[in-house]
C-alpha cells in the first residue's frame, strides 16, 4: 500500500549496488567510513555527530521505500562491510531482494548488471 512515498512521484523501484552511507555505528569507522573519525575526533560531544551523520545514513530513511528494493554486497567489501548493507536490508518495508556476491570487492560488476537488469524488467 503506498502511503504517499516515493511511488506517488513516478519511482517504481529502486537498487543499489553495495550502498554506502549505511549503519555507521556498525561500520564503526572502518573502511571508507574512517574518514569520519577525524570529523567526530573534533568534536566535545559525539551525540552531536552521531544526530548528525543520521542525515545521512540509509537506516534512517529507509522506512520511506514503499517501492521494491534490490540491495547487493560484496563479500570481501572492505569499504562497505556487508553487514552494515544487510542491517539496512533488514529496516525495508516492502519488496526486496538482497544478493551477497561470494568474492566480490567493492566494485561495479558484472553480476550486478544482470541483476538490476532482471530487476527493472520485473518492476520498472
Amino acid at each position: 500500500m503506498n502511503k504517499g512515498g516515493h511511488g506517488t512521484h513516478g519511482v517504481r523501484c529502486v537498487t543499489a549496488d553495495m550502498p554506502f552511507l549505511t549503519n555507521f555505528p556498525l561500520a564503526d569507522f572502518h573502511g571508507a567510513y574512517r574518514r569520519a573519525r577525524e570529523g567526530f575526533a573534533a568534536l566535545t560531544d559525539e551525540r552531536d555527530g552521531w544526530r548528525a551523520l543520521g542525515w545521512f545514513d540509509t537506516l534512517s530513511h529507509a522506512h520511506r521505500l514503499d517501492v521494491p528494493v534490490m540491495l547487493t554486497s560484496g563479500s570481501e567489501d572492505t569499504s562497505t562491510p556487508p553487514a552494515t548493507i544487510e542491517s539496512l536490508f533488514e529496516k525495508l518495508p516492502g519488496t526486496k531482494s538482497y544478493t551477497r556476491l561470494h568474492g566480490s570487492r567493492h566494485r561495479y560488476s558484472y553480476e550486478f548488471i544482470h541483476l538490476v537488469t532482471a530487476w527493472f524488467r520485473l518492476y520498472a
